[in-house]
């Protein structure tokens, strides 16, 4: 999906629930993580390592912890 994106002039957002999904969409080559809720510091790492976009949805997060 992200080299046909790429062919295409396109980025690829992700939504993920996992940590090993967020890694894989990441070293992937996906532009953007959307919301973070399962994204842990080795795949933050990379993020920046590779300019990788962040939107980090605090009421997401938020929902989950009360959750929790």
């Amino acid at each position: 999906i992200v080299a046909a994106a790429r062919r295409g002039g396109k980025g690829v957002l992700c939504h993920s629930y996992s940590e090993k999904g967020c890694h894989d969409a990441v070293t992937a080559g996906i532009r953007s993580l959307e919301h973070g809720a399962f994204v842990g510091e080795r795949t933050l790492h990379e993020m920046r390592r590779r300019g990788t976009y962040f939107t980090p949805t605090l009421t997401a997060i938020a929902g989950l912890a009360e959750s929790a």
